[in-house]
């Protein structure tokens, strides 16, 4: 079939399966050979529905009828791989029965069917609970069946997986909204950000850049890139960096700013420092720091004015140069 899947004998590596290398040894595995239910959750003959056939080689040994056989199928990794693959398509012990009613019996022996019922009951339930473990939780255990002790397992497994499923949903629905709170957070993070540290075109060829609060490296490389990207997009000549809202000053943050002073100078442009504090000078005189190559005036209106007057001497001459 287009679609078949491993098979125990492809699983376990038993070689009874037709052609395979024990069967000179141990014969035939019947659930290699089970054509009664063969395709049964898109396995060959009985090779994914090995639990429920008689006499197939687990273990070490030939194990029994599914009743004595139950226990040992429920703790093997293929049945449990099987339950997971198939999902809500899984054909179990229930379906497989409604569908393939062999002899009740082999080598003499039979079975109470109430005791079979109460297997096949148990075989539901843990059925429903792999597939919960696995994630599918659409799992459900039949509730009308004949033995009222089983009625009463399937419907408490029903309302235990409907619990988890709604505990779930509830989780689901909580880490979307939290991932919502995340994201607008981040957004508003963002804009702070940029409102943190504006970059205005005061005046023609002028760009300003009011710095509040403290600046590490992290900041410091983000406002050199964007400073950089608008001198580039916008050809300025000046560049006002004002530093009035910046409180403290220490060997690390002056050292980021002589550094965007020198990124805009090699950009062609020229920097002018506004907005010192007494505090923040008595710092960079304390710690060493030199500014004597950069322009440093009171305010950013001072600042304005500086690149004003630099910007009409360069072009007194060219005005002079035309007349």
């Amino acid at each position: 079939m287009p679609d078949a899947m491993l098979n125990c004998w492809e699983s376990k590596k038993c070689g009874r399966e037709p052609g395979g290398a024990k069967i000179s040894e141990l014969g035939v595995c019947p659930a290699a050979s089970e054509v009664a239910i063969n395709g049964a959750n898109r396995g060959v003959n009985g090779g994914r529905a090995c639990w429920v056939v008689a006499g197939t080689f687990c273990g070490g040994k030939t194990q029994g009828t599914f009743a004595r056989k139950f226990a040992s199928c429920l703790l093997c990794d293929f049945y449990r791989r099987v339950v997971t693959e198939e999902g809500a398509k899984f054909e179990g012990a229930r379906e497989l029965r409604d569908r393939w009613k062999p002899a009740a019996g082999t080598e003499g022996e039979h079975h109470d069917s109430e005791v079979e019922e109460m297997v096949i009951g148990i075989s539901d339930a843990f059925d429903v609970l792999v597939r919960v473990a696995a994630g599918d939780y659409s799992a459900k255990a039949a509730e009308d069946v004949p033995n009222p002790i089983m009625q009463s397992l399937a419907r408490t497994v029903n309302e235990t997986v409907g619990r988890i499923s709604t505990s779930v949903d509830a989780l689901q629905t909580a880490n979307r909204e939290l991932d919502q709170k995340l994201e607008l957070i981040e957004r508003q993070r963002m804009m702070i950000h940029e409102l943190s540290t504006p970059i205005l075109q005061v005046w023609d060829n002028v760009l300003a850049l009011p710095v509040i609060g403290v600046v590490d490296s992290r900041r410091s490389a983000e406002i050199m890139e964007r400073l950089l990207t608008e001198i580039t997009s916008r050809q300025s000549r000046f560049v006002i960096l004002d530093i009035t809202g910046v409180e403290v000053v220490d060997t690390r943050t002056a050292d980021h700013f002589i550094k965007m002073v020198q990124a805009v100078q090699l950009l062609g442009s020229k920097c002018v420092i506004t907005g010192i504090r007494p505090a923040v000078a008595q710092t960079l005189v304390e710690i060493g720091v030199d500014l004597s190559a950069v322009a440093t005036l009171r305010n950013l209106r001072e600042g304005l004015r500086e690149c004003i007057r630099q910007m009409g001497a360069t072009a007194l001459p060219s005005a002079a140069a035309r007349g």
